[in-house]
């Protein structure tokens, strides 16, 4: 696509499963992650895209001989920004490299079993989500590429589809 005529990023809908950490040391490992995003062109070689994704954890307990049950849910929400730059570094048009970062909340809830009336964890959580990103894009075809992003919070390899 590099020969004159302008690569659009945008109008993608990428979907990934991989790894979210760093959460206000909430949680002390690596966590499984749904994401979802659907780029647009805003400018050249610059995306935005909206995006939603879920991290849930769980473990049970024991408490004065009565087992229950801790589930916490995590929903990050915002937009992205993302940079390409494999014009820069003349890539082959079937891959892509981008950098860039996100902005966004958490919807967040944490419970227990009903009935659980031991300690509860009251760590720290940020309601506010930030995130830098590196990434990189291989195009199968036209229409279909293999994505990984490594970032400060959520890594993924997932699926993009471009329209």
């Amino acid at each position: 696509m590099f020969g004159g005529a302008q690569e659009s990023y945008g109008n993608t809908a990428n979907l990934g499963l991989g790894l979210g950490y760093g959460y206000g040391n909430r949680y002390r490992n690596s966590l499984p992650i749904v994401h979802f995003n659907y780029e647009f062109d805003v400018a050249k070689n610059f995306t935005l895209a909206p995006f939603v994704s879920l991290i849930h954890y769980g473990y049970y307990s024991n408490w004065k001989g009565n087992r229950y049950r801790y589930r916490s849910t995590t929903i990050p929400v915002g937009v992205r920004g993302s940079y390409y730059i494999d014009g820069l570094v003349n890539l082959d048009s079937k891959f892509d490299i981008y950098f860039g970062g996100a902005v966004g909340f958490n919807i967040h809830n944490d419970r227990w079993d009903d009935g659980y009336d031991g300690p509860e964890y009251s760590g720290g959580f940020s309601p506010l989500y930030l995130d830098f990103i590196l990434g990189t894009e291989f195009h199968i075809n036209q229409k279909i590429g293999i994505i990984l992003d490594l970032s400060t919070g959520i890594s993924t390899v997932g699926i993009a589809i471009h329209k």
